[in-house]
């Protein structure tokens, strides 16, 4: 099965696994230099920092 979300469509997209089964969740992209994605309720960003990703809180500290 295969899902696409367009950039810009409202608010940020979500996937629930409503079954007792594990699921394998594969996201693809091609991570194009100076590409970042932010995911604003959960002060969440993935951004390009010195040549590698990195995940990030919006004001810049590591997201653990």
């Amino acid at each position: 099965m295969c899902a696409g979300f367009p950039h810009g469509t409202g608010d940020v997209h979500h996937l629930v696994n409503e079954s007792d089964e594990d699921v394998l969740f594969i996201e693809v992209g091609d991570r194009t230099p100076g590409e970042s994605v932010s995911y604003p309720d959960d002060d969440l960003a993935v951004t390009e920092v010195d040549g590698e990703w990195r995940v990030i809180r919006k004001e810049g500290t590591p997201f653990e």
